[in-house]
């Protein structure tokens, strides 16, 4: 029950109705006018935006792969160089490799040596074998183990035999996940000089269809060491064979190859071959870093009782070692050089 109350003045009249009976529908008024506007609130937490500071030249980049996660980072390529087994770590900020990596050089033979004249110089050493590569860093394992081949060993000098050969170069190798290895051969060894003749040059590695790299032959007798044959982008170059020599006379050591290098004219520095009598072969020249390595020269035959040159050491970057001369009438053969370490060269780019 509801009391409602009418006046009429000046008389009040009031009356208690049943709404339960009869239904009682109040009209809305009229609305009100607005209300005075609030005290302005706090400030709020600054929103997601760009990363203050930055120097000039950097580059705006993901940190990681949460949402807004951003930070300033150099657009420069980064650049890894090892000449010895290590571990390359990606760098998070860059997204693409270009990764280069050559086997170790062959080692150069030994000349011969012996107390009846004529005989061989021993050959050079063949340049490691490469390879160059682009990936994205998206298919690259957190830590990555680099194997970089070791240079093969000269072969050791003698008294009175035939030459002793270098040894092969080792491989190198870059494990790039599990299931994405990649192996480069080292070069081949120079064979040992003999009594009879030159030894051989190192094999060469075949790269589309061309054989490169391959160490020269040694001479016999009084001809001078064969030149070394030069590698190129994919190979290193080979060694110079060593001189041989005879009763009378001797042999020059022959060149060896020159390195690979962008620019033509510098040719990559090949070691010169000795030039006279016992002269040791010189060692190949790095002009470029990241290029082949070029090879030792090979050492100069002697006749007289002296000792013949050794071999000079082929160039970091997969270079063959030169071959050592031979010696005639009681001095010592040369030693042939070692081969050049091989190289992995890793350049990471945005």
């Amino acid at each position: 029950m509801t009391d409602y109350s009418v006046t009429i003045a000046p008389v009040t009249y009031t009356a208690t109705i049943s709404t339960s009976q009869y239904p009682v529908t109040m009209a809305t008024g009229m609305p009100g006018p607005a209300g005075a506007t609030g005290p302005t609130g706090a400030t709020g937490a600054p929103g997601v935006g760009i990363p203050v500071a930055g120097a000039t030249g950097r580059v705006l980049a993901k940190a990681s792969s949460a949402d807004y996660d951003t930070s300033w980072v150099s657009h420069d390529a980064i650049v890894t160089v090892l000449t010895s087994t290590g571990t390359w770590t990606p760098n998070t900020n860059r997204s693409l490799a270009h990764i280069y990596i050559r086997g170790g050089g062959g080692g150069g033979g030994s000349g011969a040596a012996n107390a009846i004249g004529n005989g061989g110089g021993g050959g050079g050493g063949a340049g490691g074998a490469g390879v160059w590569m682009t990936i994205p860093l998206s298919l690259v394992q957190a830590n990555v183990s680099c194997v970089v081949g070791v240079g093969g060993t000269g072969g050791a000098s003698v008294s009175s035999s035939n030459g002793v050969s270098g040894t092969e170069g080792g491989d190198t190798s870059i494990t790039l996940s599990t299931t994405n290895i990649v192996v480069v051969s080292g070069g081949g060894g120079g064979s040992g000089g003999l009594t009879s003749g030159g030894g051989s040059g190192g094999t060469a590695n075949t790269v589309n269809g061309a054989r490169l790299g391959g160490g020269g032959m040694g001479s016999a007798s009084t001809s001078a060491g064969g030149a070394a044959s030069r590698g190129g982008q994919w190979v290193g170059s080979g060694g110079g064979g060593g001189g041989g020599a005879s009763t009378s006379s001797f042999g020059v050591g022959g060149s060896g190859g020159l390195g690979f290098t962008p620019d033509t004219a510098t040719n990559g520095g090949g070691g010169s071959g000795g030039g006279s009598e016992g002269a040791l072969g010189q060692s190949g020249v790095s002009i470029y870093q990241y290029a082949g390595g070029s090879g030792g020269g090979g050492g100069a035959g002697a006749h007289g009782a002296i000792n013949a040159g050794a071999g000079g050491d082929g160039v970091d970057g997969g270079g063959g070692g030169g071959g050592g001369g031979h010696s005639a009438i009681g001095g010592d053969s040369g030693s042939g050089g070692s081969g050049g370490d091989g190289i992995v060269v890793i350049i990471e780019v945005i």
